[in-house]
């Protein structure tokens, strides 16, 4: 609940929040209240982790490189969500509070950005960067937009929802991200073609709003007009390089956060002169690509798929209940995730990434399937249900 509360406006504050969370863990698992639950994510996972360990012997900055190897203890947030049984009112709880602190964090960086922030014209709500602020209401508001979708009785808790995802909304689209945009585009696309009935209306007074917006703020119409191939060279530019970079070891790899120093031993006065100097490659398949190699690559594919298949296989059906409908949106979350990761190394971003894989693993976690103490969420000894793979 915790993380929950503060994951969508501090990262300090969530990454603590599931560190009291990891040893309540700890605690049940030793108690027997809680034990593993394979899925099939865990060995693509585990070589894409023997991949970027690999990476290492190719690094010019092997210390950058064993330090970078803590992105791969994502995998917890995972397990921490996916592990335990969580009754249908958990489920509701936790989502909600996520939800509702989401928008409320969006309505403060707003106002944040017209009484305070000033010279600043994109909204970045308390976090360092509007990207990452962009990227963490886009899932949000998706994960609103499914609620959404959803058999929900309560008639204030549909109303709270809907007001939160139109607030989350505002949020995203005053984050002037490009790549948040790009991702609840493509994740609301999914959810509108399973859901078209309910989100028709919604995706009228969207379209409504955004040709209203871009008539009335300039920045976001420009913004739109950047989605040109002539104003994005700088992106092709930092690509190029990439490559540049992956001719060195192109099978392992350069080595976890190692792109920095050969980023910077291969740019041009021109680059320098128009503040084009990075230390990622602003996009995570690149990243990924660069710093592991081929054989890194191929096992995040493999991972990314098996995710895929794995949504596609135990939650693409007709959910009965409550908790299965909402695992619907894990889909449209993992498109929304791609989709910003074609702009933005997010993976590399724990405050995205942990808030990717949490939702991940708890609207997989079905432990409210079933009956008796199972359907209560009461653990029986260390026997937990499985998903099939």
């Amino acid at each position: 609940m915790l993380y929950a509360i503060t994951c969508s406006f501090s990262i300090s504050a969530a990454q603590i929040s599931l560190g009291i969370a990891f040893f309540g863990f700890l605690y049940d698992w030793r108690r027997g209240r809680v034990g593993p639950r394979p899925s099939p994510l865990e060995t693509p996972f585990a070589c894409f982790a023997l991949a970027g360990l690999l990476s290492i012997g190719n690094a010019v900055e092997p210390l950058r490189a064993i330090i970078e190897m803590n992105k791969f203890l994502i995998i917890l947030v995972f397990w921490m969500a996916f592990w335990p049984r969580i009754t249908p009112d958990r489920h509701r709880h936790v989502l909600a509070a996520m939800v509702f602190c989401g928008a409320a964090s969006s309505v403060i960086g707003v106002l944040k950005l017209i009484y305070f922030d000033t010279g600043v014209f994109r909204t970045y709500g308390f976090f360092s960067l509007p990207i990452t602020f962009g990227e963490i209401q886009t899932m949000l508001a998706l994960t609103a937009l499914g609620w959404l979708t959803t058999e929900e009785p309560s008639r204030p808790l549909r109303l709270g929802m809907l007001l939160s995802f139109f607030f989350l909304g505002i949020g995203i689209l005053t984050s002037f991200t490009r790549g948040a945009w790009l991702g609840f585009l493509v994740g609301f696309i999914i959810l509108l073609v399973r859901h078209f009935r309910r989100l028709f209306p919604i995706a009228l007074v969207l379209g409504i709003g955004v040709i209203a917006s871009m008539g009335i703020s300039s920045g976001i119409h420009s913004r739109l007009e950047s989605f040109t191939l002539e104003n994005n060279f700088f992106r092709l530019r930092i690509w190029q390089i990439g490559f540049d970079i992956l001719e060195t070891n192109p099978v392992f790899g350069v080595g976890m956060n190692n792109v920095k120093p050969l980023y910077k031993d291969r740019v041009r006065s021109f680059d320098i002169q128009h503040n084009e100097v990075h230390g990622h490659l602003h996009n995570t398949f690149m990243q990924v690509l660069v710093m592991t190699g081929f054989f890194g690559f191929t096992c995040f594919c493999w991972f990314l798929a098996r995710v895929f298949l794995w949504i596609r296989g135990e939650y693409g059906r007709r959910a009965p209940t409550w908790a299965e409908s909402m695992a619907g949106t894990m889909l449209p979350l993992l498109a929304a995730f791609l989709t910003m990761g074609l702009t933005e190394y997010n993976f590399g971003d724990e405050e995205v990434a942990m808030l990717f894989f949490f939702l991940l693993g708890f609207l997989g976690n079905q432990g409210s399937r079933g009956s008796g103490d199972e359907a209560n969420g009461v653990a029986a000894g260390n026997t937990m249900p499985t998903a099939a793979s």
